[in-house]
């Protein structure tokens, strides 16, 4: 199902000829990779932090993120910004990304460590200290699942157009936002291509991901 929309942007994909689109897209790519990457990196730190330790009455506040319409949060940050002397670009266009990342992380962090509590007190109860603990309990289940969830936000985040329209700046800083504007405007040869790219991350990112958690 989720490859079926896919199929129809292979053939335009391959066929289609490169063109200044391209090239606009491409050199929006760098400051993409760079911006999710970062965020996705701390939001699933976060998210395992929050995931394992926070009480469960911050929940709806850590959640709240997703709840929220892209455009709607992209907006309420940019005037935020605005009000503080910040303009768009790609330090806004993070720090907006980073809470709907950290809010998926928590929710798949949650998921994963519910049942890690009686591990520990049964550790705990067995003599092993702190230290212990960290290195032979939390750590490897830790780390299949925060890299599981960095990918998951790394995938968010790359194809973000909705909160990232209002704080990338004029013209779009990202390839989500830019793709979209391409294909608002009358350079269509470059958008099959590109799409099909940013449709293959988060299926990439989820076969990761499986495979991880299965270690």
């Amino acid at each position: 199902m989720c490859a079926a929309p896919l199929a129809a942007l292979v053939v335009p994909a391959v066929t289609w000829p490169l063109g200044q689109g391209d090239a606009l897209l491409l050199a929006q790519l760098p400051a993409t990779l760079a911006t999710a990457g970062a965020s996705a990196v701390l939001a699933a730190a976060l998210g395992c932090v929050t995931g394992f330790a926070a009480p469960a009455r911050w929940s709806p506040a850590l959640l709240l993120p997703l709840a929220l319409p892209p455009a709607v949060y992209g907006a309420a940050w940019l005037v935020t910004a605005q009000q503080l002397g910040w303009g768009p670009g790609a330090g806004l266009t993070f720090v907006t990304l980073l809470p709907g990342q950290v809010a998926l992380a928590h929710a798949g962090a949650t998921a994963a460590f519910a049942g890690a509590a009686p591990l520990a007190d049964a550790a705990r109860d067995l003599g092993a200290g702190a230290a212990a603990r960290a290195r032979w309990l939390w750590w490897p289940l830790a780390w299949p699942v925060g890299a599981a969830l960095a990918l998951v936000a790394f995938a968010q985040a790359v194809g973000d157009a909705g909160a990232s329209a209002f704080t990338s700046g004029p013209g779009g800083s990202t390839l989500a936002v830019g793709l979209e504007i391409l294909g608002r405007g009358a350079d269509l040869g470059a958008v099959p291509r590109w799409a099909l790219g940013l449709g293959l991350v988060p299926l990439l990112a989820a076969a990761l991901a499986a495979l991880l958690r299965r270690r």
